[in-house]
């Protein structure tokens, strides 16, 4: 049934995205048939699905199509099918588009909690981080993005992280009156404590929940709170409290249609009372169970029924009736790939095995278990294993048999020392390989800084060497000029006036400021440089260190007179006392040795 109604839902899904465009219904009459479905889907929730394809078909109203898709997703949501919650998140988000981008933020965080269930992580990171922007304090959102935080956490198994979430979560939606979230927040909350195996805690927060779903009037989160917190007294041998929570749940369970939910609380209710003896009464209720589980096509289900049916019959001596549901439950296991409950079969057939002092094949189930389920395997288990073996080698020839089991107990503790060791040494390799790296690295990223630097420094020098040539032209124009209005001043007495106070402007040094800008750069790009120079010769005074920077830079010596306002002789004198500072030798070139000096 759940999977024909999913082939349904999924063919509505792909035509309704074509077909909207024709549909014709007045806003009332779709306002009416909205309120119709959310009435079924609280009083008969097998109904609503096929009802509300029929109302999809009809409506025209873009706020009406909002809400029946949320219809739809709270069906699905108890419903538990991820895939076609899915679907119909992406068809709600195709109508939605980009007007509105609080509705596209609560279709992220929807997608992002299906993936969740269905054990995607990535998809569950992607769609989380489409709602980011919605983290803040203030978002109407904020809370519904903590939750999807405290899955994550959950999912990874921080749990104390997760609980953080949902306890600042909770805080919100009670500041805002939100009961819905509030409830589901809680759920979660105490989902976390019962992994952390704080069952107070868990249970708590699911009293919590079901006081706010029954004031609500919520059915399935209520049979969830009953079956969960019946599970917590199970958990805690308070027999009488579970029945009574399980028993609760049941009877919302008859008043809907839920089979999964059913299934389970029938299959918990038998436990308890197989435990506490009373067979008879377990034996019907797993019956039902199947019943409930065959029509529904709950494939699990029928599995887990036939499991707990063989143990069972073997407890009430039915042998042959126990053998025959404990091996088609094996069956089942496999086509599910069902690993765990593939061991707990073969753990049933065992104690069947022992229970008919069928040794030898009590312990090759037994063998087969301790396979399968291996991690799992306590201290008494095995023991128990090693009591079968025993008594199956007492038929054969026990010294033989007992010889060759420690020879390969030998040889399996032989095989296990020389993995561990082989391990260990590739944890070594692994981090010596890793150190490694870290060193190259580290050596690739100072060459690569060194790199760069140079890049800059070269790059600063030839921008200041280019600007001494324009500095030296601009000087020689400048002098040029001067010139030029002195012997027109000679020649011309009718233009004086003027021709003065151009000169007067130009021998007013016109690029002084430039020059001094460039002095001031070429002073802070070679501090270094400087506190090298003076390291080595002390005796260097600050118009020699700087005429060394403006040596590195390679200008004429005429070129260096205009800059400085010096004359050639001077620069000339200078460079002299700079090489007899240096003790360089006439062979020796004083650029070159300072342009190789820098770079050391």
């Amino acid at each position: 049934m759940k999977v024909i109604l999913s082939c349904f839902l999924l063919l509505n899904i792909l035509t309704s995205i074509q077909g909207q465009n024709t549909r014709t219904s007045g806003p009332n009459v779709g306002r009416q048939k909205i309120d119709s479905l959310k009435e079924i889907l609280q009083r008969n929730p097998a109904a609503f699905i096929e009802e509300s394809f029929r109302v999809e078909k009809e409506l025209l109203n873009e706020k009406l199509f909002i809400e029946l898709y949320r219809l739809q997703l709270d069906y699905l949501d108890k419903t538990d099918n991820y895939n076609l919650t899915i679907l119909t998140l992406h068809k709600f988000k195709q109508l939605v588009g980009e007007k509105d981008e609080l509705e596209i933020a609560y279709i992220y965080l929807q997608l992002a909690s299906t993936f969740y269930f269905k054990g995607n992580i990535d998809s569950l990171n992607y769609w989380h981080s489409q709602a980011e922007k919605f983290r803040s304090p203030t978002s109407p959102l904020y809370g519904n993005y903590l939750m999807v935080d405290g899955l994550k956490n959950a999912y990874k198994g921080k749990y104390s992280l997760a609980i953080k979430s949902l306890l600042q979560a909770i805080s919100f939606f009670e500041k805002i009156g939100d009961k819905k979230e509030l409830a589901v927040a809680y759920n979660n909350l105490a989902t976390n404590y019962e992994r952390l195996g704080d069952r107070e805690n868990q249970k708590l927060n699911l009293l919590k929940a079901i006081d706010i779903n029954k004031s609500l009037g919520y059915t399935y989160p209520l049979i969830m709170n009953y079956n969960n917190l019946g599970s917590n007294y199970k958990q805690t041998n308070q027999i009488e409290k579970a029945l009574t929570y399980y028993d609760l749940a049941y009877r919302e369970l008859k008043k809907a249609d839920y089979p999964l939910l059913l299934a389970q609380n029938l299959t918990n209710r038998a436990n308890i009372l197989e435990k506490q003896g009373n067979l008879s009464a377990a034996e019907k209720l797993f019956a039902e169970c199947e019943r409930v589980c065959e029509e529904n096509n709950i494939q699990y289900g029928v599995m887990l029924t036939n499991l707990n049916m063989g143990n069972l019959f073997r407890l009430q001596k039915k042998y042959s009736d126990a053998s025959l549901r404990l091996n088609k439950s094996l069956a089942l296991t496999k086509s599910l790939k069902s690993v765990r409950e593939e061991a707990l079969v073969y753990e049933r057939l065992s104690w069947l095995s022992r229970d008919m002092a069928d040794y030898k094949a009590a312990y090759t189930f037994q063998t087969k278990f301790h396979l399968l389920n291996d991690s799992l395997v306590n201290e008494s288990v095995k023991k128990e294993a090693f009591a079968l073996k025993e008594k199956y080698e007492s038929e054969k020839k026990e010294k033989e048999i007992v010889t060759l089991s420690k020879k390969q107990l030998n040889y399996k503790y032989f095989i296990l020392i020389l993995i561990v060791c082989v391990l260990l040494l590739l944890v070594v390799l692994q981090g010596w390989r890793n150190k490694h790296k870290i060193v190259l690295l580290e050596k690739q990223k100072q060459e690569l800084n060194r790199k760069l630097l140079k890049d800059v420094i070269d790059n600063k020098e030839k921008e200041l060497t280019s600007q001494v040539t324009l500095l030296a032209q601009m000087q020689q124009q400048v002098d040029e000029l001067i010139q030029k209005t002195s012997k027109i001043l000679n020649d011309n007495s009718t233009e004086q006036v003027k021709l003065k106070k151009i000169e007067s402007l130009l021998k007013a040094d016109p690029i002084h400021r430039l020059k001094n800008d460039f002095d001031v750069r070429l002073t802070s790009n070679n501090e270094d440089f400087f506190s090298l120079l003076l390291n080595k010769y002390p005796e260097l005074s600050p118009v020699e260190l700087k005429l060394c920077a403006y040596l590195r830079l390679n200008p004429s010596t005429k070129d260096l007179a205009l800059i400085t306002n010096r004359s050639m002789r001077t620069i000339e004198s200078t460079r002299t006392n700079i090489r007899k500072k240096m003790n360089l030798t006439s062979q020796e070139n004083l650029v070159t040795h300072l342009l190789s000096f820098s770079n050391e």
